[in-house]
């Protein structure tokens, strides 16, 4: 799984601008616009049609179906579903309105917003985490308990064609495989929705006892783990986006592994994504576009600050919609910049997660 989009701007008006002649403006602004439409595509390259297309068996292809289809119908789920059945109840509770729940957290509502506002819209928030996070962690153990079902084995080595099945398995140790999977897929979604319940029920009551300052804490509660763009229902923030999106499903994976096979090769993909994604990505590439924006005299945050890597994790990268707005002489060349930083992050976690991984496993 990739990360959301924790930057969102508002709608690109039509403009001729992005028109034919910029190819790559027109859809990475879309893009932009559309953080879950980007989510889903970068799923399906990233993961889901690499892994199937380089499986090695027709078994093995079979157990991933439901590990890469159960994976996007969490993010699809979570991400349209959920958030306007949780705003009902934390309006009910907090006694703010579910319009402003679901206003789009533009910098000006950012810089007005109460303590109020912030604990009710957090109780949303992590109402949506706990169990997002729960069902990423869950869907590896529904694959092992279908592909047990289907099988008969949990012999991963077996379903990878690396030796023949096991005849001491018996119909006996086939269904305990299937009764411990099982258990395990409903107890951590259990444990996520309960905590996602107690999470909305408490900020919500949280919010009607609130003072009209807000404090530290529950700024940086809102900071990092908020839901942001245009419907609120975006996971925003580096914080969230590591614990409730990166992490659970490489946890879930090495707790449903199989055997020692299984596990390095989760090993491998997990170190991977942190390398290509959460490391190169967002900090040497990320900075490297900051350096270029700076030197065309727009403002990224970071003017202090001299390290590439310092500069990718605090700088910001100008949207297109606020690049539309500059001088023409500098649009045209930031233009060119974004577009190149839109390419290559897209382009590099696409080869670097979706080959890589299983091309080294393969090898191994």
């Amino acid at each position: 799984m990739l990360p959301a989009v924790t930057r969102h701007s508002p709608d690109i008006p039509t403009s001729p601008r992005f028109g034919s002649g910029r190819l790559l403006t027109s859809v990475f602004s879309t893009l932009e616009r559309k953080p879950l439409n980007d989510l889903v595509l970068k799923d399906i390259f990233c993961f889901n049609l690499p892994y199937m297309a380089l499986a090695r068996t027709t078994q093995e292809l079979r157990d991933m179906l439901p590990n890469q289809l159960g994976l996007l119908a969490v993010t699809i789920g979570s991400m349209t579903l959920m958030p306007p059945l949780l705003r009902k109840p934390a309006a009910w509770i907090s006694g703010q309105s579910e319009a402003s729940l679901k206003e789009r957290l533009s910098p000006e509502l950012l810089k007005t917003i109460g303590k109020k506002a912030k604990l009710a819209r957090l109780g949303v928030s992590f109402g949506l985490l706990f169990p997002f996070a729960a069902g990423f962690m869950a869907v590896p153990f529904m694959r092992d308990w279908l592909t047990v079902e289907r099988s008969g084995t949990a012999n991963f080595e077996q379903l990878i064609g690396l030796k023949q099945g096991n005849k001491n398995e018996t119909a006996e140790d086939t269904q305990k495989s299937i009764d411990h999977y099982k258990s395990l897929f409903f107890k951590t979604l259990g444990a996520g929705f309960g905590l996602g319940a107690a999470s909305l029920v408490g900020f919500s009551l949280a919010s009607r006892r609130a003072g009209a300052t807000a404090n530290k804490l529950v700024d940086g509660l809102f900071n990092n783990f908020s839901l942001r763009g245009k419907s609120s229902g975006e996971v925003a923030g580096v914080a969230s986006t590591m614990l409730f999106w990166l992490l659970p499903p490489y946890v879930g994976w090495m707790m449903a592994a199989r055997d020692k096979t299984e596990r390095r090769e989760f090993m491998i993909k997990g170190v991977n994504s942190l390398l290509w994604f959460s490391l190169f990505t967002p900090f040497f590439l990320k900075g490297k576009a900051v350096n270029k924006f700076a030197k065309l005299g727009i403002d990224t945050g970071v003017d202090k600050a001299k390290n590439t890597l310092v500069k990718g994790f605090q700088g910001s990268i100008p949207t297109y919609e606020a690049i539309q707005k500059l001088a023409p002489e500098v649009k045209e060349k930031a233009l060119k910049v974004k577009d190149r930083y839109a390419l290559l992050s897209w382009l590099i976690p696409v080869t670097m997660l979706g080959l890589s991984p299983q091309m080294f496993n393969i090898f191994f």
